[in-house]
């Protein structure tokens, strides 16, 4: 007899264990409610792009910025310092910090070849002195 109240036990467990892992919970995670009136402004994703162009055949330097061509003339130090990673990254850092002293120039300033190299979306050309 103890066996069989034993074994009706261990089924009973068994049954309650297993319906209780196969229905789902009744009960709903709570939700945060803010009623503050305020909510936290969102800072807009900013980008903007440079592009630098070295051209042997005239020993300058070009940086394309949007619609925008900045064409620098570069000593011969510089002619030769573009041609190594260190010098390169120098060359574009002094550049960048140029651009608001560069001069807004007609595009007849520039020759074909230098408005062949400012292609693309550029209108406004500058020379950076």
């Amino acid at each position: 007899m103890a066996y069989l109240a034993a074994l009706i036990v261990v089924v009973l467990v068994t049954v309650t264990l297993i319906q209780g892992s196969t229905v789902p919970p009744t009960t709903k995670a709570h939700h945060h409610h803010h009623h503050n009136g305020t909510h936290p402004t969102h800072e807009p994703n900013e980008s903007d792009s440079f592009n630098f162009f070295y051209d042997r055949s005239t020993h300058k330097m070009f940086v394309r910025n949007g619609h925008n061509c900045y064409v620098a003339a570069l000593s011969d130090a510089e002619s030769t310092a573009v041609h190594t990673d260190i010098g390169i990254k120098a060359l574009e850092l002094k550049m960048l910090a140029q651009l608001s002293t560069a001069t807004l120039v007609d595009a007849s300033s520039l020759n074909a070849h230098e408005l062949k190299v400012c292609s693309g979306h550029a209108n406004m050309y500058h020379t950076i002195p």
